[in-house]
């Protein structure tokens, strides 16, 4: 199974560029052949009540724009974070009977995705590897980037308390 991770979604309803990028990626890897079904994960984070999903929108480039079959592309649409993310995709994989995943972000993002992951796959068996999604053309390395590397830097330690937390800490 290929996860794909949402990221933000625009005011007015449109993917970002990073959500694209990771669509893009995991559009790659399953032509690839390297997994038989996409999970696009994440909820509704901001905007109005029926703006959509991170996950709907992945799901509808996955299926509009590179043309892979509705039935290899799953939806999970409650993930408000990187912690729930991975609760709910192992969880959908637990389900049913997948063991391994590989887990499409971006750079920046990966050291907590893993971290969540593979916290909660270790307990339940599971494998996960992350892949990420290629980086912004040289020369797009601009304040957005770097803010989100800022934003990942001060985000472990929350998530290392919540991770605590999910464990019984």
């Amino acid at each position: 199974m290929i996860v794909v991770l949402g990221a933000a979604v625009r005011p007015d309803g449109t993917p970002s560029p990073a959500l694209l990028r990771r669509a893009d990626h995991a559009s790659a890897l399953w032509r690839a052949g390297r997994a038989p079904v996409v999970l696009a994960s994440g909820g509704q984070t901001a905007g109005p009540a029926d703006a959509p999903t991170e996950a709907h929108l992945i799901a509808m480039h996955l299926t509009a724009d590179h043309g892979l079959p509705p039935s290899a592309v799953l939806r999970e649409d409650r993930a408000r974070n990187t912690l729930e993310n991975a609760a709910f995709c192992l969880t959908e994989m637990d389900r049913r009977g997948w063991r391994s995943a590989l887990v499409v972000t971006d750079g920046p993002h990966m050291p907590r995705a893993l971290w969540c992951f593979r916290a909660l796959a270790r307990r339940r068996r599971m494998a996960v590897t992350l892949c990420p999604a290629p980086a912004p053309a040289p020369g797009r390395f601009g304040p957005g980037w770097w803010a989100a590397v800022a934003w990942e830097a001060a985000a472990l330690p929350l998530y290392a308390w919540r991770l605590w937390r999910a464990r019984g800490g």
